[in-house]
Order: C-alpha cells, then structure tokens, then sequence
C-alpha cells in the first residue's frame, strides 16, 4: 500500500494498469518467497518508472526554459527554432538538446546584435530629427540599415549637408560637412561661410552626443578635426548625379574611340 501510494504520480501513465495489477497479484500468491520476488520486481520497474519521470520532468522544465529565452525576440529564425521546440515540448519524448540549444544560441546572439542596431540607428535619426535635420536624398533609417552613406541638411538649407557614413553594426559613425556646388572652386568669402556652418555643425554635434547619452548610448571620439583646419569638400553637381546612378545600379557608359585612318 505504502508503494503504491509512493507510485499514484504515475497514475497517468500507460503502465499504470499492469502496475496495479502486479500489486493485487502480490496478495494472491500464497508462497511467501514468491510474494517478496514479486514485490521485488515491482520495486525495480517502477523504479525506473519513476527516474523516467524525473527526466522526462526535468526535460520539459529545460525545453521550456529554452523557450523563455527568446520570448523577447522576433523574427523568422528565432521563430522558426522557438515553434521546432514548442513542437518537441507536446510531443513529450526526451531527446537531446544540446544540438538546438546550440542553434538557439547563435540566433539569438544574431536577433539581439540586430535589436541592438535597430536601436542605435533609431537612436541617431530620431536625435537629427530633434535637430531639425532631414535627408537630401532616400531615407536616414535605410542608409543606416545598409551601412551606407547619407547626406543629411537642415530644413530649408540647401547649399551644405553633413555627410554620414556608418559601418555594419553603427559602433562608428563618421561625419563632415559638405558643401553641394557646380564647380569645387571657392573664394575666400566662401571660405569663410565654410567656417561658420563647420561652427554650426560642431554645435549641432555637441547636442546630438547629449542626446545619445540621455537614451543611454555613451558616444566617444575616435578622431575630431576642428572646424577650418581642413577646407569643407564639395559635392559636386555631377558627383551627385554619379552617386544617383551607383545607388539605382546604373554602371556608367564605355565610350569606344573610333579608329581613324
């Protein structure tokens, strides 16, 4: 009686008929040599019944441990890995899961790489925003996306722009003003209205880095060059039509030279 209300855990289980049937068969048998093997042999098999259990307890406590893991994450991959485990958690069958667990690691470490950049690049266009800057030309989230380059001007400016350009995972961020005319010659007078929206930009700077650290992004210099040591580069018309052409994939002309007699 003892047993079998240590075994009324196993009451769900397939075996529990034949369980409860070698227990009342015990009672039965009038030898008691025969009675103790009996009990014996109903100890040792549901013994093992029972560290099944425990395993088959403790897997499904680690399946749903894994699944928890990656609540917070989104995308096909990690969804694909998360439903392969909610399949494996219902089907009930212990297996290993050292292989999927290796899988989800890596996704994970993917997905939150990806979170992570999506973050930073929010971070910086909503910061410009806030600024009052705008794209010249496509959209700020897509270049930051692909790790691209972007021009970025303030609303109503249209002779300069501060030029962006980031690497895959936005952990560095390179900008310059840039001025858009017809020919790279300027004067002295320009040379000076370089200088002062280099001022301005460098101001605008200084404020964008605040805003990064009240969103919790630390921002340092890796190289500052102080406005009017270098003379602000221009863009020309022409680059600007050349830049149009490379980012709509059109591969520029080859001219042949005719061959004269």
């Amino acid at each position: 009686d003892r047993l079998l209300g240590e075994l009324s855990v196993l009451q769900d289980h397939g075996a529990w008929a034949s369980i409860a049937g070698r227990a009342a068969a015990i009672w039965t048998d009038r030898d008691e040599g025969q009675r103790r093997l009996r009990y014996d042999a109903l100890v040792i098999d549901c013994s093992e019944l029972l560290n099944q259990r425990r395993r088959s307890i403790a897997w499904q406590k680690e399946v749903g441990q894994m699944i928890d893991s990656c609540a917070h994450l989104t995308g096909a991959a990690i969804d694909a890995i998360r439903n392969e485990l909610e399949e494996l958690r219902r089907a009930g069958k212990v297996v290993g899961l050292a292989g999927y667990q290796r899988r989800l690691d890596e996704t994970r470490t993917l997905e939150e790489g990806r979170l992570a950049r999506e973050e930073k690049r929010r971070a910086v266009v909503e910061s410009l925003a806030a600024l009052g800057y705008e794209a010249t030309e496509g959209a700020m989230e897509t270049a930051l996306v692909d790790a691209g380059k972007v021009y970025m001007r303030k609303a109503g400016e249209d002779e300069y722009a501060v030029e962006f350009v980031v690497d895959h995972d936005l952990s560095l961020l390179q900008t310059a003003l840039v001025r858009f005319a017809d020919s790279p010659d300027s004067s002295s007078q320009q040379r000076v209205r370089d200088k002062e929206k280099e001022d301005a930009w460098c101001s605008d700077h200084a404020r964008l880095m605040g805003e990064m650290r009240r969103r919790g992004m630390e921002s340092h210099f890796k190289l500052k060059i102080p406005s009017g040591q270098q003379a602000v580069r221009v863009v020309t018309t022409e680059d600007r039509r050349q830049r149009r052409r490379e980012a709509m994939g059109v591969k520029p002309a080859i001219r042949s030279k005719e061959a004269r007699a």
